[in-house]
């Protein structure tokens, strides 16, 4: 009998708080996207979801976390990275200037650097998405197979690319040797994309 009375009152506790909206504890690793499963950066909701309290644009490059609140869903990509996904930050820095390390170069992919100049590597931002998600630059050269192809949606890369203009700003981080690296000045404002000429002039 007692226990038939602590079961109900157990049922009644979880019924009321489904009907106040407090969603069940996460009891478990959070999976991305990928197919991976990690604990991940932020605060793990149910499904998978994941919470970090950072505009869109930061949360991306951070974390890799996208607007649904899920590890955006990427290709290829280093090994190490696959195992434990991240975000823009893992390879190319917190600051978006990019690393030097024994086994290579990522390069800096602050927006000055992607988009301006008298020669940006970029035509437009469009160009630059399709770049994330395909793995090539605007002449069709593949990018180092360990930069993931991320699965990014428009609304995701245009946030993306605030944040990265946040960064031109921003001071460049000392290097793990503690001795500062000489940067570039930052470049001058992207040009606007090229609109194509009306047809017949």
């Amino acid at each position: 009998m007692r226990t038939a009375v602590i079961a109900g009152l157990s049922v009644a506790v979880m019924v009321v708080a489904c009907l106040c909206g407090c969603p069940p504890r996460a009891s478990g690793p959070s999976e991305s996207t990928t197919g991976q499963t990690g604990a991940g950066p932020g605060v793990g909701l149910p499904g998978g979801a994941m919470l970090t309290g950072l505009p869109l644009g930061e949360q991306i490059y951070k974390t890799g976390v996208g607007e649904n609140g899920q590890h955006i869903a990427f290709t290829e990509g280093s090994e190490r990275f696959a195992a434990k996904p991240g975000g823009c930050a893992v390879c190319h820095g917190e600051d978006g200037r990019g690393h030097k390390t024994a086994r290579g170069e990522t390069p800096d992919i602050t927006y000055a650097a992607l988009r301006g100049g008298d020669k940006p590597l970029y035509a437009g931002d469009e160009a630059v998405t399709k770049s994330i998600r395909e793995g090539m630059d605007e002449a069709g050269k593949p990018l180092a197979k360990a930069m993931p192809r991320w699965q990014i949606t428009q609304n995701e890369a245009a946030a993306l690319f605030e944040y990265l203009k946040t960064l031109d700003k921003a001071p460049a981080a000392a290097p793990a040797d503690g001795k500062p690296e000489a940067k570039p000045e930052a470049a001058p404002e992207a040009k606007p994309e090229a609109k194509p000429a009306p047809a017949g002039s």
